[in-house]
């Protein structure tokens, strides 16, 4: 279920969880997927989500994430 972005920060929670937060502004679970694995995230060097996480960057993309849901904009 869906846990507090700042709860998250420290672990390496992956697809798993990172999707749940970002389909709230996706709009569907098949956008959140999409833009996991195919949207380049500029402000994080222009990889995707899945790429930062294979780098073990997690914490990046929550932080990015969480400034989604905070200023509703990148």
């Amino acid at each position: 279920m869906y846990r507090r972005i700042d709860q998250l920060h420290g672990h390496d929670p992956g697809e798993d969880v990172i999707l749940p937060l970002v389909e709230a502004w996706a709009g569907s679970t098949k956008e959140a997927q999409r833009w996991y694995k195919e949207t380049p995230i500029p402000a994080l060097g222009d990889l995707t989500a899945q790429q930062l996480v294979a780098r073990g960057r997690v914490a990046e993309v929550l932080s990015y994430i969480e400034h989604i849901e905070h200023d509703g904009y990148a």
